[in-house]
């Protein structure tokens, strides 16, 4: 489950407002994509903010792209940035 959120996540596709452009030049929202993406969100909402897998997830997000502690939060349902920032620190620290 962990790798199917984080692919989600790495591309790009967890904004609702994700478009592509098909070669006819117009645009079109990829539905599927946004349907699995908020299923995958609502089921971030039924954890704890500082859940282990939520925790696991934001290190590979911060260690393999360039996602802000603030949009890792807000899409991992994690609380504040400072939150998120603290968890990581104190699990890194454990190691």
């Amino acid at each position: 489950m962990e790798h199917r959120i984080l692919a989600g996540f790495a591309r790009g596709f967890a904004d609702p407002n994700f478009i592509r452009q098909e070669p006819g030049l117009h645009l079109e929202v990829d539905q599927r994509r946004i349907e699995k993406i908020e299923m995958v969100e609502s089921a971030l909402e039924k954890h704890l903010k500082g859940d282990p897998h939520k925790v696991r997830i934001a290190l590979r997000l911060r260690k393999e792209t360039t996602m802000t502690l603030s949009w890792i939060a807000q899409r991992l349902r994690m609380g504040t940035k400072t939150h998120v920032s603290h968890l990581l620190y104190w699990h890194n620290k454990k190691q």
